[in-house]
This record gives C-alpha cells, structure tokens and sequence, in this order.
C-alpha cells in the first residue's frame, strides 16, 4: 500500500480559503470600480473599461476562485477517504467496512478505486450513507473536468456551486461512521 500524506487541507480549511479569496476580489473590485468612476484611472489595464465590463471581470474571477477551491474540495475529500481506507486496512477492524476493505486491498492491491471499490463498500455495508454517496458520485464528473483543464463542455446533469460542493462533502463525510479527517 502506498505511503500517504497526513497533511492535507480540510474542507473548512478550503472554505476559510475561498471566502478569503472571493471576499479580497470583491474589495479589488470595488477599488477598481471607484477609480474608473471617480476620475482618472487607478489600474492601467482597466483603463477604458465600462462598470459592466469590470464586473462582468470580476464575475470571472470569482466564477474561476469557486472551481479552484471545488477542485480543492474534492481532492481532499479523496484523500480523507482513501486515508480512511488505507487506516482501516492496516488496522484490522473487525468492523464490515473495515473487513471489506482488506478483502479489497488483498484483490486490488494498488489498483483501488474511489468509486467502485470505497464508495461502494460505503453503501453496501452502511445503507444510510447511500443518497451522501450518490450526491458525492455527481460531483466526481466536476472534479474530473477540473483536473483535466476543462477542454470539454462537461455533462454533469447538473451545475455545481462552490456551496453546493461543499454541503455535499460535508453530509457524506458526517454519515460515514468512524471516518477520521
């Protein structure tokens, strides 16, 4: 089994993160906005530039901080559960996930996968997780259009807030019992 990395942000930690960035960039756009209103310009390279196109800019900015801290979010959620995989392998539980889970290691060594192999062992021996499961497994097509540069219109049956992210990561790591973050 791979060595894992114990240092990763948590979801709070991306939400603080986030809120941060998106709360800087709404200050930049106001100052932005004063100084193309009130006179000379402050910033050269939006000099000429109308309020709706200064904030259609912003919009963007912000649009692109809530893909990066959603990107963010999920791959930590990875990590948090293959960690928890990866712990509950080495430790020998006697619980069914647990139990599960070396079975999996014992057939796939190296070669686990986040859906087929945890997501579902999650949902066949924990029943009540299995609508956080099916909401998380939505968002795995976002991550992958993130991870891979978003050279796709992407078909993700539905759109995805930063805020909607991070609920969904949030209510599936609460319903998974004895999941350590």
């Amino acid at each position: 089994m791979a060595s894992l990395r114990a240092e990763r942000p948590r979801p709070a930690e991306i939400m603080r993160w986030r809120t941060d960035v998106v709360t800087g960039l709404g200050l930049y756009e106001v100052q932005v906005l004063t100084a193309a209103t009130s006179g000379p310009p402050g910033l050269a390279r939006f000099f000429g530039m109308t309020a709706h196109q200064i904030t259609s800019y912003f919009d963007a900015r912000k649009d692109e901080t809530d893909n990066h801290a959603s990107f963010a979010l999920l791959a930590s959620t990875e990590a948090i559960l293959r960690t928890d995989y990866a712990r509950r392998v080495r430790a020998r539980g006697k619980d069914a996930v647990s139990r599960a889970f070396r079975t999996i290691n014992k057939e796939q060594r190296e070669k686990v996968s986040l859906d087929a192999h945890i997501l579902q062992t999650w949902v066949d021996h924990h029943p009540a997780c299995s609508a956080y499961v099916a909401a998380f497994r939505g968002t795995l097509k976002l991550r992958n259009w993130l991870a891979h540069g978003g050279y796709w219109r992407p078909k993700l049956g539905r759109s995805y807030s930063f805020d909607d992210v991070y609920d969904i990561v949030t209510r599936l790591v609460r319903s998974l019992p004895g999941l350590v973050l």
